[in-house]
C-alpha cells in the first residue's frame, strides 16, 4: 500500500492530467495535430531539466520529492512557450500555422541545446532516465499535492467541453 499503490495513482492522475491537457491544447489552438512537442513545451522543459541534472547534485529535493530538477523543467517549458508565441506573432496576431512553425523550430533548437548541455556535463543516462519518465519514487505526499489541483482543474475544464470540443 505503501510502495505500489502511490505508484497506480501517481500514474492514473498524470495520465489523465496529459489527456486533459492535450485536448486542451488542441482545442484552444483549433488543430488537432498539435502536441507538446510542435509547440515547444516538451523541449524545453527537457532543456530546464538538463540544466539541473548537469548543475546539481543528483537526487537533491526540495520538499516532498520535488526539487530543482522539475523546477527548472517548468521554467524551461514556459519560456519555451513564450518564445513560440512572441515568434508566431504576426502584425498583432497569432496565426495557429505561424505558432505551430515557430514551435517545431523553438523545439529543435531545445532538443539540440539539451543534448549538448548533457553531453558536456556527461550526465546523458540520467537525462534519457528523466525523459522518459518513472514512477519508482511516487509518494503520497506529492500525490497530496498534485491530485486536488488535476482533479480541480479537470472539473473546471468540463464547464468549457463545448466550447473546447473541436
Amino acid at each position: 500500500l505503501q510502495v505500489r499503490l502511490p505508484e497506480v495513482v501517481t500514474a492514473l492522475l498524470v495520465g489523465a492530467a496529459l489527456a486533459m491537457s492535450g485536448v486542451i491544447l488542441q482545442a484552444v489552438l483549433r488543430n488537432p495535430l498539435v502536441d507538446p512537442f510542435s509547440v515547444g513545451t516538451s523541449g524545453g522543459a527537457a532543456f530546464g531539466a538538463a540544466i539541473a541534472i548537469t548543475m546539481m547534485p543528483l537526487g537533491y529535493a526540495w520538499a516532498m520529492g520535488f526539487g530543482p530538477t522539475q523546477v527548472l523543467a517548468f521554467i524551461g517549458a514556459l519560456i519555451a512557450v513564450a518564445v513560440v508565441y512572441w515568434m508566431g506573432r504576426v502584425g498583432g496576431r497569432t496565426p495557429v500555422v505561424t505558432l505551430v512553425l515557430a514551435g517545431f523550430a523553438v523545439s529543435t533548437l531545445m532538443a539540440a541545446a539539451t543534448w549538448v548541455v548533457v553531453y558536456e556535463g556527461g550526465r546523458t543516462a540520467t537525462l534519457l532516465v528523466w525523459t522518459l519518465g518513472s514512477l519508482a519514487n511516487a509518494q503520497w505526499s506529492q500525490l497530496e499535492l498534485i491530485a486536488p489541483v488535476i482533479i480541480g482543474l479537470g472539473a473546471v475544464s468540463l464547464f468549457f467541453a463545448r466550447d473546447l470540443n473541436a
